[in-house]
């Protein structure tokens, strides 16, 4: 399925990117479609390395990546959500300095987000760097199509002349140093009218209309050496006496690749992955959809899709799929209502759904309306998936750690992750051992343990939301 049959073009925003509206979704949402016009196999793994780049990286200076897709001996494509507001260099002037400084700060955590998950962005300028000013200022940082990760690749620098760092220029290799200089670069740009300048004279007239509380941050930023830069988009934050913001990143995918291989060779029909709270159902289909998309498939939300549209292509087998996370949350007649547009999909367009749910009320009620449902129980993953988990998170195999996470966490996905998070923590606290990690009994003590630590007005709206 080409994405002319998904989406629908609203209006043209640059060469190769578009507004276009969902005709899949219920609410007919908007996003930006960003298409590339090279037919050959490097044009869609760049395109697919931005996707990867990005999917599993959530915070909210950070633009979200929705969907990808390369139709054979076509397209390749992907989807981000539409932000709104302006480029930078369009938002800045004659903004107040305190608003100045908060987009600043916005941009610096996003960055410092990025980099601690080991992204580079790799070409930050004016027009790279999405602003809104109401309700409240918001900053986004979008095209990471030239993102790399920050241990390196032996590909040279992109990146657009004249906002590169000096050592790009030279042919050297993107590192943080050099993303710190794009930073810089783009709000000293969006002031001065143009990237910063080599010229002496030029640059005094370019540092004057840049505002006084910014000026030697920036220009920190901007040093030549990149040894006299900051020493990472953190150590600009506590310059400037502020605390990273806490995004999100998928944790490591292990132990599940037999049961991701059975759910991307799914054809038409439906699969229901049922397993208790923590055993891993979310990130399972998580990763599934990653794959699919990557594969070119078209992955469609089943609690947020139409009704499939009459007529039309059918397409091959498991071409659209529709994926259901945590089926059972629904009341019973919501259910039924999913359980029947699932149908309808396989029925009308040969799709691919896959669900999940916590308990086997939930495959009863589904196998009513979908009378060849496969059912998957998910059950613990086995030392070898949790030693996988502790190398990957720590960057090193640790046998004994693994042997002491698996035994407390009993093999629990979200249990051993947390006690994976909370080493982080107590590591950098300056503790030296997994015995500061509070070590509980179960998974939903984790859950327990993670409402105590929001805010009293958070754990009481969450208190609420739960008895509705």
């Amino acid at each position: 399925m080409g994405w002319g049959d998904r989406y629908e073009v609203l209006r043209t925003l640059a060469p190769g990117v578009y507004l276009v509206r969902d005709r899949h979704a219920q609410d007919r949402s908007e996003v930006v479609l960003k298409e590339v016009a090279g037919r050959g196999e490097r044009t869609r793994e760049e395109l697919a390395r931005e996707f990867r780049t990005l999917v599993g990286l959530r915070h909210p200076g950070i633009v979200r990546v929705l969907d990808f897709g390369a139709e054979p001996g076509g397209a390749t494509w992907l989807t981000t959500e539409r932000v709104e507001g302006e480029t930078l260099d369009r938002v800045v002037g004659g903004v107040a300095p305190a608003v100045v400084q908060a987009l600043f700060l916005q941009a610096v955590d996003a960055l410092a987000w990025a980099h601690r998950h080991g992204v580079l962005h790799g070409d930050l300028k004016p027009a790279n760097v999405m602003c809104a000013l109401e309700p409240v200022p918001r900053l986004v940082l979008i095209d990471f199509g030239l993102a790399r990760w920050v241990s390196g690749e032996s590909r040279v620098a992109g990146g657009t002349p004249g906002w590169l760092a000096p050592e790009l220029s030279a042919g050297g290799r993107p590192t943080v140093a050099s993303d710190l200089y794009g930073l810089g670069a783009a709000f000293w740009g969006a002031f001065a009218g143009g990237p910063p300048s080599v010229v002496p004279v030029e640059r005094a007239r370019q540092r004057a209309r840049v505002p006084e509380a910014l000026v030697g941050l920036l220009e920190a930023l901007l040093a030549s050496d990149p040894a006299d830069r900051p020493a990472g988009a953190e150590a600009v934050l506590r310059r400037l006496g502020a605390q990273p913001t806490a995004g999100t990143a998928a944790p490591p995918f292990v132990g599940r690749k037999a049961d991701l291989d059975l759910l991307c060779r799914r054809g038409s029909g439906a699969i229901l992955l049922c397993g208790p709270l923590g055993s891993g159902r979310s990130r399972l289909l998580e990763e599934a959809r990653w794959r699919l998309q990557l594969e070119g498939r078209s992955v469609l939300d089943l609690a947020a899709a139409a009704d499939p549209p009459a007529g039309g292509r059918e397409g091959a087998a498991g071409d659209i799929v529709l994926l259901g996370d945590d089926f059972d949350r629904f009341p019973p007649d919501r259910q039924d209502e999913l359980a029947r547009r699932a149908a309808e999909w396989i029925r009308r367009r040969r799709a691919a759904v896959l669900l999940s749910a916590a308990g086997e009320a939930a495959a009863a009620r589904l196998s009513a309306a979908l009378p060849a449902l496969e059912v998957l129980d998910l059950g613990p993953l086995d030392r070898a998936a949790v030693a996988t988990l502790v190398a990957a998170s720590l960057g090193r195999p640790d046998e004994a750690l693994a042997g002491r996470l698996f035994e407390r966490s009993g093999g629990v996905p979200l249990f051993a992750v947390d006690l994976l998070r909370g080493l982080g923590a107590c590591t950098e606290a300056g503790e030296a051992d997994a015995a500061c990690v509070a070590l509980s009994a179960d998974a939903a003590a984790v859950v327990r343990a993670r409402l105590a630590d929001l805010p009293a007005p958070a754990r009481a709206l969450a208190a609420l939301l739960a008895a509705l």
